[in-house]
């Protein structure tokens, strides 16, 4: 088994500078940037970098690295002691623990640091975080080099190896546990592209058997496909690229494509041939820069001829096992890390001593594939929610032994199917899209729809949903499987993916300030002006579900218009006509960008609720109003302050939001689907336009992207 956790920075152009961006590297893996330090069992020894020896094996390790980052033409990367204690200390703490995986825990023997980060930082290494921290384990290998290979030979390990950015690397083994600690460069200034397999490389093996965790291949729904080739564009802005795939006749191969921000893996969808020559031709153009040309990349290499050793099954490996032996429990499928992960926090119970029905044993079964009820998956999710409150909890009916969840349930106000007047559904499979309402609900403290509960699981990076026929993943409502049960599979992935994304999404601090959305105050002066903001907005929000989403006397023709009728059915100059042309005016751009009429409501909604915020606050003409709470404390206000309350209400409700400003003017913009709209008009913002001569961002996009002023984007990768 191999596992990989990322934590570095994309760097990507800005003004001629390089701005570094975070990149997810996938919905299993664990990501943390920055946050508390962390708190050591016993000090790590501090490594001195002058003067220090390398080992042979770890000098080997990194000549091996080079070589092939020489052959695919990209600059080599060193060996740096920081890096290599880091690893050093990881693979002594697997070994100790008798366990897997990235993370460590405080009081466990051998503990360093939770992260990858926090393990460099205690030895000293705090100068390289700047840039990021990957680590990739391995397990089984008798050498260093041998885990290299290993990577080179999978999709998500084998992507830090080869990155343009690579800057410096920490190698160790203990027992056979390969530790490789990566950290990336904070101001690159290259500009190279890496491909693998590399131009000419011969003996490359046919295929690729799913042995990495996560496991690519289970996207696709299929165990084996021919051996992954990756393309790798760090400064290429670009929306898709054109792959194609031929052998030495000249036949094209199928295969899925899995775009990764920046970075894509060809999976051809059989195995290759032996002894066969296949080329690759990739064209791609930068999509920020105006009539870019589509530029190509070809290049060609040679599978292993037959009998030569490319095994036709997943390699043995050997990772250490769960504490609790469980029958049914199989290495390398897309749950077993994060089913292993629910039943060691205790999320998740096995089932003891139960028969199995394939052995007809007495055995101890995980039962990934079993379906849940509305009933289990509540125990779960208060499990790992607010655990104290479910074991402290007494039941109301002491006969319904779900009692305590539904009185949570109730409590929490989250959209239940069974309640205490209807148990039955209690008992019941619970479905995909019921399960998504539930955890958005809970996590949002307020009832969602199941279509914003959907946006919300791909937005967290939760799920990818299901892929179409081409493999790729459309991230629609009806890709999600809403209708489809359940799995313990899909909860374990779930939760675990969730628990990623919380701990991504902690609290940022911004000038003293402990914020929720991304580096947004507001414009406030402290906490105590933070938190009155916060709360007269959320208060207000309470509204969007409660009241019509229009009203006045033109409010019949807004759902006309969204219903298709239009002004030209009707006189001119008649109340029908003058309805439907207001309502064009209001809602004709999110019309015609294909917005559906769910979203256009609510949008249209938290607008009105701004505009209502801001009713009663006066302009005193000194420019001085700069802050939501300037307008709905102080009751005063100008532009920037008036933005400033649009971006929280939008904000608040999961929407990205920036304000762009000028010496006489600032402008709330949020991004409903793949375009920006102006917040209080919503028309269509064309933010491909360069700003004025006096115009910047008064404040950034909420989701971390970096908004230039030249009307480009350097994109947060999530």
């Amino acid at each position: 088994m191999i596992e990989f956790l990322a934590e570095y920075l994309m760097t990507n152009r800005m003004g001629g500078k390089k701005m570094k961006k975070v990149v997810s590297l996938g919905l299993a893996f664990s990501l943390t940037l920055g946050g508390v330090l962390p708190t050591f069992s016993s000090e790590p020894t501090k490594v001195e970098a002058a003067g220090y020896e390398f080992t042979k094996e770890q000098q080997e390790a990194l000549d091996y690295i080079n070589e092939v980052r020489k052959n695919i033409g990209l600059k080599p990367v060193k060996l740096n002691p920081f890096l290599i204690k880091a690893a050093e200390n990881h693979a002594n703490y697997l070994f100790l623990n008798k366990t897997t995986g990235h993370s460590e825990i405080s009081g466990n023997k051998g503990f360093t640091g939770k992260t990858p980060s926090d393990r460099v930082k205690a030895v000293g290494g705090s100068s390289l975080l700047e840039g990021g921290i990957g680590e990739g384990v391995s397990y089984g290998k008798t050498k260093i080099t041998d885990g290299i290979k290993s990577f080179l030979n999978t999709a998500y390990h084998r992507e830090p190896l080869v990155h343009p950015e690579l800057e410096n690397v920490g190698v160790a083994i203990n027992n056979g546990t390969v530790v490789v600690v990566y950290a990336y460069s904070a101001d690159s200034q290259n500009n190279e592209i890496s491909i693998y397999p590399y131009d000419g490389q011969k003996d490359v093996p046919i295929g690729f058997y799913g042995a990495e965790n996560p496991n690519p291949l289970e996207q696709f729904k299929v165990s084996k496909s021919g051996y992954i080739i990756s393309f790798i564009a760090p400064y290429v802005y670009t929306e898709s690229i054109d792959v194609k795939i031929t052998d030495s006749k000249g036949k094209s191969l199928p295969f899925f494509l899995e775009d990764r921000g920046f970075t894509w893996f060809i999976y051809p969808k059989n195995e290759l041939a032996y002894g066969e020559k296949y080329t690759v031709s990739v064209n791609y153009k930068d999509d920020l820069e105006e009539n870019a040309p589509i530029q190509n990349k070809t290049w060609s290499f040679t599978t292993v001829k037959s009998g030569i050793s490319t095994p036709t099954t997943p390699p043995k490996q050997t990772p250490p096992k769960p504490k609790v032996v469980y029958a049914d429990y199989k290495d390398g499928q897309y749950w077993s890390e994060a089913m292993l992960w629910a039943i060691d926090k205790g999320y998740i119970t096995g089932y003891m001593n139960v028969k199995n029905p394939k052995t007809g044993k007495v055995e101890n079964l995980l039962k990934p594939m079993d379906t849940l009820t509305e009933g289990q998956f509540l125990t779960i999710l208060f499990r790992y929610l607010y655990p104290n409150e479910l074991k402290n909890t007494k039941p109301k009916d002491p006969k319904f032994d779900l009692s305590v969840v539904y009185q949570m349930a109730e409590k929490y106000k989250l959209p239940t199917k069974a309640n205490f007047k209807n148990r039955a559904d209690a008992y019941k499979p619970i479905s995909r899209g019921t399960m998504a309402r539930i955890l958005a609900s809970a996590h949002y403290k307020k009832v969602v729809t199941e279509k914003d509960a959907v946006k919300f699981m791909y937005d967290a990076k939760i799920t990818n949903g299901y892929p179409d026929k081409n493999g790729k993943y459309p991230k629609t409502y009806e890709s999600f499987g809403v209708k489809e049960n359940l799995l313990r599979a899909h909860i374990a992935v779930f939760l675990k993916n969730y628990d990623t994304y919380l701990q991504n999404n902690k609290k940022q601090v911004v000038n003293g300030i402990t914020v929720d959305y991304g580096r947004h105050t507001y414009g406030v002066k402290n906490q105590a002006e933070y938190n009155k903001v916060m709360e007269i907005v959320r208060n207000e929000l309470k509204r969007v579900d409660k009241e019509p989403w229009v009203d006045g006397r033109f409010a019949k023709y807004y759902d006309m218009y969204l219903n298709g009728d239009r002004k030209e059915n009707y006189k001119v100059g008649s109340l029908e006509y003058r309805g439907l042309l207001q309502a064009e005016n209001s809602l004709g751009d999110l019309v015609s960008k294909g917005v559906s009429k769910e979203e256009i409501k609510k949008v249209y909604k938290l607008g009105m609720i701004a505009s209502d915020l801001l009713q009663g606050a006066t302009d005193p003409r000194n420019g001085k109003p700069a802050s939501a709470y300037d307008a709905l404390v102080n009751k005063i206000s100008d532009c920037d302050s008036d933005a400033q309350v649009y971006s929280a209400v939008f904000d608040a409700m999961g929407y990205n939001t920036m304000i762009l400003a000028g010496n006489s003017h600032a402008d709330a913009f949020v991004q409903i689907g793949n375009n920006w709209y102006e917040a209080q008009s919503l028309d269509i913002a064309d933010m491909s336009k360069p700003l004025s001569k006096d115009g910047y961002v008064l404040v950034q996009p909420t989701n971390g992207d970096i908004y230039n002023k030249d009307g480009t984007f350097t994109k947060a990768k999530k």
